[in-house]
Parts: C-alpha cells; structure tokens; sequence
C-alpha cells in the first residue's frame, strides 16, 4: 500500500540512501554478534549479549530496522497520514517485541542467578584442584553478520523501484 501511494522523486530517493545506508551498517554490526538468532520467527531471547552494538545499544537491531523504514519513507514520500501510520504500527509493534525479549531476558537472568548459585558452590570444592573457567563474550564474526543479505535484497529492490518509479513519472 505505502509503494502504491508513494511519490518519490530522484532527490527523494537519494535522501533516504543516507539512513539507508546507516541502518544497514547497524544491522550488519549487530548481526555480526546475534546473527542468525536475530533472523527468528519467535519472539523471545535466548541469551543476553552485552558486546559490540549491544553494549551501547539494548537493541541494536531495531535501531537497524528504525533507520531502513525512515529512510524509505523519505526516498517514497507517501502522504504524511499514511507516514505516521507505519511509523506508529512499527513503534507499536517493536514496543510489543522489545516487552517479550525483556521479559525472556528477566527470566533467563533469574535461572543464570540460580544456577550461578549451584556453580558456585560446587566451584568452591573445584578450585582447591585448581579448576576454573573464565566466561567471555563471543567477538563480532564476519560470517554472522552475513545473514543480513535478505535485509539488503529486500530494501534495495525497494528503493530500486522507487527510484524506477520516480524515473518513470518524471519523464
């Protein structure tokens, strides 16, 4: 609906690549440290990051995901009321998301608490013979970050046809 009611010009379509192009980079670096996790149709989370973007950022992939759509709707220019509806139901859906992941992350945080008692306590007996295990966070991988291929066919076609479509009625 937005494509078919949108009116992008040449200098609308170049204004969005800026945002375009950020949201991209944030997804990419994001997803160098989530990656496939990120891409899944459930809601919820599977474990806490707290490297990269996400020691910045709570949620770096829908910072990501913010960018593209305003930079979409600046290269289409549909109507503003149509422009505040996306941007409401994508606020709106992304609360609902982001409220899920909290409360998974509450309750995986509660269990890690719990079982970081029991490791405890059983380490204690551990470390007089000299055993221990240090924990760390997993760095940014390049093959990660390569999931987001979808995410670049998907919003470049986009923008390609609005800019074919900005093309057309120009002429």
């Amino acid at each position: 609906m937005v494509f078919s009611l949108a009116r992008p010009t040449f200098g609308s379509c170049l204004l969005g690549v800026p945002l375009l192009i950020l949201g991209f980079a944030v997804r990419f670096w994001a997803s160098g440290y989530i990656g496939v996790e990120g891409r899944v149709n459930e809601i919820g989370a599977r474990r806490k990051i707290a490297s990269g973007p996400y020691r910045l950022l709570r949620h770096p992939l829908y910072i990501g995901n913010s960018l593209l759509v305003v930079g979409m709707l600046l290269a289409l220019r549909p109507a503003l009321w149509l422009s505040a509806v996306v941007l409401v139901g994508f606020v709106a859906e992304y609360a609902f998301i982001v409220a899920a992941e909290e409360r998974q992350l509450e309750l995986l945080e509660l269990g890690r608490t719990q079982r970081a008692e029991v490791r405890r306590q059983k380490s204690e007996v551990r470390l007089g013979a000299g055993e221990g295990r240090v924990a760390r966070d997993e760095g940014f991988s390049p093959s990660r970050a390569m999931c987001e291929w979808r995410t670049w066919v998907v919003t470049g076609v986009a923008w390609g046809m609005a800019m074919m479509k900005a093309l057309l009625v120009r002429s």
